[in-house]
C-alpha cells in the first residue's frame, strides 16, 4: 500500500505502524515534486493500492505562479488517470480538509478535489460531520466515504512533567489561568484573532501561550506585533517531542480559533493531555470533544471568541479535561487500522479487482 505524501511524523506514521500490526506493510511516496509523482511512486514501489492523504502540494493549490498553477493542475488530472489505471481503480483518499488551507486557488482547488473524488474506489472521513461535509462539498454518495476514527495520541508523547515543573520552565505563575495555542502559526488557524480576543481580557492573572513554527516571518511579526509583551508568551519554531507536555501541562485551557477546519489533530492532541477545549463549532471538533468537555463557539458571530475565553475563566477545567480523556480513549489506532485494512482487503479481494 503506497501512502502519499510522506508526513508520517504524526498521523501516518501511527496509522502505519498499526497496520503493521494487522499485517499490512505501508510504504511512503518518494517523489513528490516530480513529475507525475503519483505514477512515479507507484511503478517505483509496485503497490496495489494508493492511498492519498494531502494534495495541495501535487495539485498546484497553493502555487503562486499562475502559469505554474494551471500546468500542475493538468499534471494532477494526467497522473490521477494513470494512477487510476495502474492500480486498477484503487486508489483511496483520506480527506484531512476540503480545500488547501492557504487557498490562493479556491474554484480550481475545488474542481480538482471533485475530480479525485470521483475517480477515488473510497474516500475516507474521520467523524460523521466530515462525512456529510464531504458529501456536500464533492458530490460523493455517503456510501463512498468509510468512516474511520482519528487515533487519540496518549502513547505519543511523554507526560511525566507536572503542572508546578511545567510552568516554572516557561516563566509562567503558579495562580496564573494560563490559554495555550499550540500548532503551526498559519493564518487559517486565526491566531492574530485570538491574540486580540485575550487582549480585550481584563483578568490580571490570565496569561496566553502560543507556542510552533511559524508559515512565515512576516505571519509571526504580525502575532508579535498586536501580542503584549507582559501577558503573552510567544514561543515561536519546532517544539521537540519531549517538550510537548511541558506546554500543554502547564496550560488550564487550549484554544484553537480555527477559521475554517475539518480535522484537527491538535484537538485529539489537547484531549489526550486532558485539558478543556476551546474551538469553534466547525468540521470534526463537535464530534470530537466531550459535550462537556469545553466550549465550542460560532465562529461567525460577533465577539464569540471573546466571549468563550471569558467563560473559559469560570469554568472547571480540569473537570472538562478528564472528560476529555474519557472521550479520547475511544479513539484507538487499533480500531483505525482495522477499519482501513478491511477497505484494502475489499479492494483487492478478486470480485473487485475484476
Amino acid at each position: 500500500m503506497l501512502h502519499f505524501p510522506d508526513w508520517r511524523g504524526g498521523y501516518q506514521g501511527l496509522l502505519a505502524e498499526w497496520l503493521a500490526d494487522v499485517g499490512v506493510d505501508v510504504a511512503f511516496a518518494d517523489y513528490v515534486g516530480a513529475l507525475l509523482p503519483l505514477v512515479r511512486n507507484l511503478r517505483r514501489h509496485r503497490c496495489e493500492i494508493l492511498h492519498l492523504h494531502w494534495i495541495a502540494e501535487v495539485s498546484g493549490a497553493d502555487e503562486r505562479n499562475p502559469l505554474k498553477y494551471v500546468l500542475k493542475q493538468l499534471v494532477f488530472r494526467l497522473d490521477v488517470i494513470l494512477a487510476s489505471l495502474l492500480t486498477r481503480g484503487r486508489i483511496v483518499w483520506t480527506v484531512h480538509n476540503l480545500t488547501s488551507h492557504e487557498n490562493r486557488h479556491p474554484r480550481g482547488d475545488l474542481a480538482a478535489r471533485r475530480f479525485l473524488a470521483r475517480r477515488a474506489a473510497s474516500l475516507i472521513a474521520h467523524s460523521p460531520s466530515a462525512r456529510a461535509l464531504i458529501s456536500r462539498t464533492y458530490g460523493t454518495p455517503p456510501e463512498r466515504i468509510l468512516l474511520v476514527p482519528h487515533g487519540h495520541y496518549l502513547d505519543r508523547y511523554e507526560n511525566a512533567v507536572g503542572r508546578r515543573e511545567s510552568r516554572r520552565r516557561l516563566g509562567l505563575d503558579d495562580d496564573a489561568f494560563v490559554f495555550l495555542f499550540f500548532g503551526s502559526l498559519r493564518p487559517y488557524k486565526g491566531v492574530e484573532d485570538l491574540v486580540a480576543a485575550f487582549e480585550r481580557r481584563p483578568e490580571p492573572h490570565a496569561r496566553l501561550v502560543i507556542a510552533g513554527p511559524a508559515s512565515d516571518a512576516r505571519y509571526l511579526e504580525t502575532i508579535r506585533a498586536r501580542a503584549s509583551a507582559e501577558r503573552v508568551l510567544l514561543r515561536p519554531g519546532f517544539v521537540d517531542d519531549k517538550d510537548v507536555q511541558v506546554f500543554f501541562n502547564a496550560a488550564d485551557v487550549v484554544v484553537l480559533p480555527f477559521r475554517d477546519v475539518l480535522t484537527s489533530a491538535s484537538v485529539i492532541l489537547a484531549m489526550s493531555f486532558a485539558r478543556m477545549v476551546v474551538a469553534p463549532r466547525l468540521g470534526c471538533i463537535p464530534d470530537y470533544v466531550h459535550p462537556d468537555g469545553g466550549i465550542l463557539y460560532d465562529p461567525q458571530a460577533p465577539g464569540a471568541l471573546a466571549a468563550a475565553l471569558a467563560r473559559a475563566v469560570e469554568t472547571d477545567a480540569i473537570a472538562c479535561g478528564r472528560r476529555n480523556l474519557e472521550r479520547v480513549r475511544e479513539f484507538e489506532w487499533s480500531d483505525a487500522a482495522a477499519r482501513t485494512a478491511r477497505l484494502y482487503a475489499t479492494l483487492t479481494a478478486p470480485a473487485a479487482a475484476s
